[in-house]
């Protein structure tokens, strides 16, 4: 060899010696490091859970949904329910509606729930005797069966004065209270 190709290929060796560690660096910097937590999750085998497991959270889920549509009545939209059906009401007639529970409508028809409410009112000389029923009454419950409520709340009081927001309070609060004790069985 002759004695400019030994430089030459010294220069070359020299310089491959000192960008090639700056190459490796720049490299390592773009890639993510390597810790503890994610060498144990990728090395970690998968567990699997039952079905009756699944079914539980599913469930629960379900329940803790309609609790919280329950829990989100407010009174305009029971006065909006009831709106026309108040002279009725109190000519001494009994009124219902019933609301169904629509953020779980993309479910079975099994997981659909409605909450109906009744409301009475008895005149009297001096004011009378409103009666407040809400119930949460699953839409299925079977063919040739009757469906009974699951949870069910009624008020019955004397009032002086038969007054239209008072009332829709009194079913808020009402399905309220449905709402939290259906979500927490």
């Amino acid at each position: 060899m002759k004695a400019t190709s030994r430089i030459q290929f010294a220069t070359l060796l020299l310089t491959g010696m000192v960008v090639m560690p700056m190459l490796a660096g720049a490299q390592a910097k773009n890639k993510p490091e390597q810790t503890a937590l994610t060498a144990q999750v990728a090395n970690s085998k998968t567990t699997t859970m039952s079905f009756d497991r699944v079914r539980s959270i599913t469930t629960g889920a379900i329940k803790e949904a309609i609790g919280t549509q329950l829990g989100n009545v407010n009174a305009e939209s029971v006065a909006k329910q009831l709106s026309g059906s108040y002279e009725a009401l109190r000519a001494g007639a009994t009124v219902g509606f019933h609301s169904p529970v629509s953020s779980l409508a993309s479910h079975s028809i099994t997981e659909q729930h409605v909450m109906q409410v009744k409301v009475g009112y008895e005149p009297r000389p001096i004011g009378g005797i409103l009666t407040v029923r809400v119930e949460l009454v699953p839409v299925f419950a079977g063919i040739g069966s009757a469906s009974r409520p699951i949870v069910v709340r009624e008020v019955s009081q004397a009032v002086d004065n038969f007054d239209e927001d008072g009332l829709g309070d009194m079913v808020a609060d009402l399905s309220h209270q449905i709402g939290t004790e259906y979500a927490a069985k």
